[in-house]
């Protein structure tokens, strides 16, 4: 006799411990009842009305290891309103002005429209006189949000 796939797969997600099975006349388990639950929807966020109107960036460092090519960091710019996201990956966080230009270059022409925004943590990265110097000359706000909270 073969059993229901239903009843195959939680026996063998019983076997393995991945789950608590505890059946019953119904074939209904305590897990797939509450994973059934509805769960209150996330508030909706306004976006503002522009590609590159915002343009959020962050660093991270790749869990302490390095790529192939000997990257330790990626660098993140993600546009508010579309979410479209670019990743560079960076040997050490001084390339971070290089790449900051190389994506502005990219998107601006891509896009014809400038960046308006410049959102990043208050990670010392974007604190250099000549990268103040290019967002001023380029008319990009750079704001700075609390450390931590970007994207």
């Amino acid at each position: 006799m073969v059993e229901s796939t239903f009843s195959f797969w939680h026996a063998r997600l019983f076997m393995y411990d991945y789950i608590s099975y505890q059946h019953d006349d119904n074939d209904k388990c305590e897990v797939c009842i509450q994973a059934k639950m509805t769960k209150k929807l996330f508030p909706k966020i306004e976006r503002n009305s522009q590609l590159l109107e915002v343009v959020q960036s962050n660093i991270c460092e790749i869990n302490g290891m390095l790529t192939k090519h000997g990257k330790r960091y990626f660098i993140s710019f993600i546009d508010d309103y579309s979410c479209f996201t670019y990743v560079y990956l960076l040997r050490t966080k001084d390339e971070t002005f290089e790449k900051f230009k190389e994506f502005k270059k990219i998107v601006e022409n891509q896009k014809e429209m400038r960046i308006k925004v410049l959102r990043i943590d208050k990670g010392d990265e974007y604190f250099s006189r000549e990268f103040s110097i290019f967002c001023e000359e380029n008319r990009i706000i750079h704001q700075m949000s609390t450390l931590y909270t970007t994207i």
